[in-house]
Formats: structure tokens, sequence, C-alpha cells
């Protein structure tokens, strides 16, 4: 059986884990892989941006031992953190690197390295998240453009390109010439994004356990959007910790007048009484 594809693989600091979806998919249209990227803030601002490729069971046939073959040392210098690939669903293979990050002005650098040797506004995928935080609530915004407009060369490597002729180590025109399959056909696109709070506003096409998806696709432009409010708990504690004190010294005001009135009341009954007794 003809092989999806072949070569060592390669993931570079700039094209990332995508690189590899590109060089493994080559000749067989059974073969499909999907690259997800993922973004989890939390409600201080920090969180993690992830990059996953899952391969079908017949693209994994074809390029062999992943584990042998993936060299991620550019990644790892880079401060990604790459996981070992894994076995997924009906004989994939899973692999994924992750990025921490401590400020949400951050994931968008980050998302930049993951595909395109360009300038930064001219990567496929450009990330922004924000929030506004007031005293009660705190409303986070997350706005993506996805313009896979540019195919598979969205995620090629100079080096590749000087090694082998092509960016992606692959000419797509001939791939598909000797499949019939556009590559938008096997080569699919995950965007989840799991933001503090419920969604107020999205364009999400898809909600699974707490997180947002999209799905966009090679050869076209997306843009993505997703508003959330968070309640900020600690302001809310606070709040009521400080109506609860309040209330009890107005509790405690309350009792110190009584006791006075009474105390005022029984002198003033006294003094009566030894009025009525002299008299």
């Amino acid at each position: 059986m003809q092989g999806c594809g072949g070569g060592r693989l390669a993931a570079r600091s700039r094209a990332g884990l995508l690189l590899v979806v590109a060089v493994a998919i080559v000749a067989l249209p059974a073969c499909s892989a999907t690259v997800g990227i993922g973004v989890v803030a939390k409600a201080n601002g920090t969180g993690a941006v992830s990059v996953t490729v899952t391969l079908d069971q017949q693209a994994v046939a074809a390029v062999g031992d992943l584990s042998a073959q993936l060299q991620s040392s550019d990644l790892v210098a880079a401060g990604w953190q790459v996981s070992t690939p894994a076995p997924g669903p009906d004989g994939s293979e899973v692999l994924r690197a992750s990025y921490p990050f401590s400020s949400l002005a951050e994931v968008g650098p980050i998302v930049e390295q993951v595909a395109g040797s360009g300038p930064p506004a001219s990567r496929p995928f450009q990330f922004l998240l924000t929030r506004d935080q007031g005293f009660w609530t705190t409303v986070t915004r997350f706005q993506a453009t996805v313009d896979l407009t540019c195919g598979l060369g969205c995620f090629g490597d100079p080096g590749l390109a000087h090694q082998l002729g092509t960016s992606t180590g692959i000419n797509p025109a001939v791939a598909q010439r000797q499949t019939g399959t556009n590559p938008a056909q096997v080569f699919h696109f995950q965007v989840t994004v799991r933001l503090p709070a419920g969604p107020l506003s999205t364009n999400a096409t898809a909600r699974l356990a707490g997180s947002l998806g999209w799905q966009p696709a090679l050869g076209r432009t997306s843009r993505l959007f997703a508003v959330t409010r968070s309640v900020n708990v600690g302001a809310v504690a606070a709040a009521a910790a400080g109506g609860a004190l309040l209330l009890v010294a107005l509790v405690a005001v309350v009792v110190v007048l009584i006791r006075r009135r009474r105390g005022r009341g029984q002198r003033a009954g006294h003094r009566r009484g030894a009025h009525a007794k002299g008299a």
C-alpha cells in the first residue's frame, strides 16, 4: 500500500507541530490529520496554549515510529512542553505541546509561533484575549483571525525549503494530482477556547465541557469571537463580609441605645418613687 508520506519529521520553533502533519499527509486519500489549537484562560489571567496533532491510523502506519522521528528540541528550547506521542481512538496517534502564559497579552505571540515564518500580521493564526475587570464582574473577550488561504504553505519552514525544495517538504499540487484529493479534505483544524464563566455572545460552532469550539477550513479565512462575564468572587465576599460587619455594628449601636433608654427610664422611675415617699 502506498504511504501518506515519509521522511524525518522536524518540529521547528516557528512551524511547531503543524509541520509534522503537513509532511505526513502526502499520497493517500485515506490519510487524515486534525490540528487543534486550544487556549485555557483562568479568572486571574493565567493559563496555557496547547497544540495537538492527531494522525489517523493510515498516517501513523506511513510515518512510522513518531517518537523516534520527531525532533522537538527547538520547541523545547523555545519554552514549549512537548509530550510523548500517545495512542488515540481508532488506531490514531496524538502529539501534544503546550506553553503556559502568565497574562492574556502573551497568548497572541505564543500562538504566532505555531505556524508561518513571516511578520506576525501575516501569520495564519492571530489571537487576541483581553479582559475588563470591574469591582463586581470581569468581562473577558476572545477575538481571532484564522487565515488559511495560504494552504499547506502556511506551515512551511525555510530550513525544509533549502533542503527539500519546498517549505513543507511536499508539493501539494503533485500530491493532489497523485491522490485526486484536495488537502482541505484530509487536513482539518479545530480551535477551542475555555474562558472564565459562560459566554455572553459567541459565534462558536460547538460547545463541550465548558469549552467553545470552531472548525476553520483550509483555504478560507475565519473570524472567531467570544465574550464572557464572570463574578469577582473575592470582591463579592469582601462586600458581604463588610456588610456583615456593618450589620453587626448597627445591631450593637441599637442594643446600646436600647440599654441607655432603659437605664434612663429606670433612673427616672427611681426618682419618681423617691419623690412619692417624701411627699
